[in-house]
């Protein structure tokens, strides 16, 4: 059994690390280790990551995040995206979890402390309600009308509202950075993260809509305004820059980023190479790839099924990065001719 706790922990903190930050690691932490006093060998009844998905969707429920008023506000459907367990097997998991925990002091109370230090607000962010045609006060606190902005932004609405709510959320945003004079890496700034946030929502927003020449713009300044690329835009703009071909761009990233260590970095670079003809550096890379993550190259090539059907046991972590890769890459190695055959060739071999 404490392998298994070993192997959520492990992921948990990964998760926490990559999307939100140490109170609320903590947080998960305390609800696993509660499972565990409570009844841990239920953790063996499931994959990993499902059990990792409820835990944090347990905490984040608990935070308000779902909500539009939470500063770090994220949709299920985006959250189910990020674990790759569905939205649904989330919730009877979290239904579980939260029976078997019930009784215990919910994690509300210490997430209303942190949401308070985070909003930065000087009024109730529930006291903010706004009409999709209503024009936003200046009386109200620039926190308020960011949090506000940016769950229009993600509302079921046309591309040009949601690309004007952005923009808005961006302007207001950047008035609430401070020291701009003094800052050389403007996440390591956390008063910049919510222009940061919503210029890489912008981006994906324009992705998802074919407006790539302004997403690119966009990806760009967020890596001059993070030499770190702690978003992870580089991922973003390495798919668009191979789609393109734009032969020098690619090169310049991978030289910027000559230290990146990720499979899915690996298998970026096996397409490219692949596309432009480099068959010797592509076959390395690609077998540097399918080393640290052989899912990727399975989801790529849509063996996913038989791999489950296997009752091979399946690394949680690795399983969701290459979901991800899958969601991300899948029709730029599709639109890349011979790419997908080329790819079987390779990982057979």
């Amino acid at each position: 059994m404490k392998d298994r706790i070993n192997e959520i922990r492990s992921a948990i903190i990964e998760y926490c690390k990559e999307n939100l930050n140490e109170q609320y690691k903590d947080m998960s932490l305390d609800v696993l280790a509660k499972i565990e006093q409570k009844d841990g060998e239920l953790l063996n009844s499931s994959r990993c990551d499902i059990w990792v998905a409820s835990i944090l969707n347990i905490v984040l429920e608990d935070a308000e995040m779902f909500k539009r008023k939470h500063p770090m506000y994220i949709t299920k459907k985006a959250f189910s995206e990020k674990t790759g367990v569905s939205s649904k097997t989330i919730k009877s998991k979290s239904d579980v979890l939260r029976a078997l925990l019930e009784g215990e002091q919910e994690v509300s109370s210490e997430v209303a402390a942190t949401a308070e230090t985070e909003a930065v607000e000087t009024v109730k962010a529930e006291e903010v309600t706004v009409d999709s045609k209503k024009e936003l006060t200046e009386d109200e606190t620039k926190a308020a009308k960011y949090k506000a902005l940016m769950g229009l932004a993600h509302e079921d609405l046309p591309f040009e509202d949601k690309l004007d709510y952005l923009k808005q959320a961006m302007a207001v945003a950047e008035e609430m950075i401070v020291d701009k004079e003094n800052t050389a890496n403007y996440w390591n700034n956390e008063s910049a993260r919510p222009y940061m946030i919503a210029a890489q929502d912008l981006a994906t927003l324009l992705i998802n809509n074919n407006n790539h020449k302004e997403a690119r713009e966009m990806l760009e300044l967020l890596l001059k305004m993070d030499e770190n690329d702690t978003q992870g835009n580089r991922y973003k703009l390495i798919n668009l820059l191979i789609a393109k071909n734009d032969r020098k761009a690619v090169n310049d990233l991978f030289a910027r980023f000559k230290n990146e260590d990720s499979a899915q970095w690996e298998y970026f670079k096996a397409l490219y190479y692949f596309k432009n003809g480099n068959l010797y550096f592509a076959k390395s890379a690609i077998k540097a790839g399918v080393e640290k993550n052989k899912y990727i190259g399975l989801f790529l090539m849509q063996w996913t099924a038989a791999l489950r059907m296997s009752g091979s046991v399946i690394d949680p972590v690795l399983y969701t990065e290459a979901t991800y890769y899958y969601n991300e890459n899948f029709a730029l190695w599709k639109s890349t001719k011979g790419a997908l055959k080329w790819l079987v060739s390779a990982v057979i071999k």
